[in-house]
């Protein structure tokens, strides 16, 4: 896995994949990532997220791709049996939008072992920014 920033990696099944900083066309700020997708797909993941236990949280970020393209976003347990906390498959459009993901953390959680998942299966080139994870305010 190549890591990324803010404890964020990408990883791909032909290698680490690929990326690079976009700094002429970030949605905010200085520059923003970009991975380049092949047919191998990518996966960009944090583990062990600290979520609160028995809380709903909202996974927001901006995001841009090539073509339209399908995006897994799910929190789950790094290894078999996998165990699912909140899974969602997002619609990415060509044009920087903001997506939302929220998700109920069990009162039981733990981070160690758990990972958040965005997963590309679609070849092409992706642009995310500004991803935050914030209490749920529409409880």
């Amino acid at each position: 896995a190549l890591p990324i920033y803010g404890g964020w990696s990408l990883y791909s099944a032909a290698g680490d994949g690929i990326k690079e900083w976009n700094e002429e066309s970030p949605h905010s700020g200085r520059r923003c990532i970009r991975i380049q997708v092949g047919p191998e797909g990518a996966q960009l993941y944090q583990s062990d997220p600290d979520f609160p236990p028995g809380t709903t949280q909202e996974i927001s970020f901006w995001m841009k791709a090539s073509v339209p393209a399908d995006l897994e976003v799910y929190i789950r347990t790094r290894r078999p049996p996998y165990d699912y906390l909140g899974k969602t498959t997002l619609s990415i459009t060509e044009d920087w939008m903001r997506y939302r993901f929220e998700v109920t953390i069990p009162a039981e959680y733990t981070a160690e072992g758990n990972a958040v998942f965005f997963v590309f299966a679609t070849p092409g080139t992706y642009d995310v920014d500004d991803i935050t994870v914030e209490p749920c305010t529409t409880q």
